[in-house]
């Protein structure tokens, strides 16, 4: 469980970090590398929030550990569909990527490092 918390934790919060900064750069020079390399820093660390994911429904209900995972697949598929329209919305309102996307996902993973 521990080993799980922390790389769960771990991404969670590099992945906030490193999009955090990306949303601060304001006049990068085309051809930089540096937005590609918080990407890839980025989404590599955040995959480390998928090893508890399913080990997780287990730990709530073994017995129902596949209907929970579905519940749970279901509620993640839903929030991709209304973060696009949450996103192409700010976007059309304020004409900010940082506001209308990096912001919103800081925000998503700092909550979810917190628990």
């Amino acid at each position: 469980t521990t080993v799980r918390k922390l790389a769960q934790g771990i991404g969670f919060f590099v992945p906030s970090v490193c999009i955090g900064i990306l949303a601060t750069l304001n006049d990068v020079q085309p051809g930089s590398p540096l937005p590609i390399v918080l990407i890839i820093a980025g989404v590599a660390s955040g995959a480390l929030s998928y090893s508890g994911l399913y080990a997780s429904h287990a730990d709530l209900s073994r017995k129902y550990s596949g209907l929970v995972s579905g519940i749970s697949t279901t509620a993640g598929a839903l929030a991709g569909v209304g973060s696009n329209a949450f996103a192409g919305y700010v976007l059309k309102e304020t004409g900010s990527w940082s506001q209308a996307i990096f912001i919103p996902s800081v925000a998503l993973f700092l909550a979810g490092w917190a628990c």
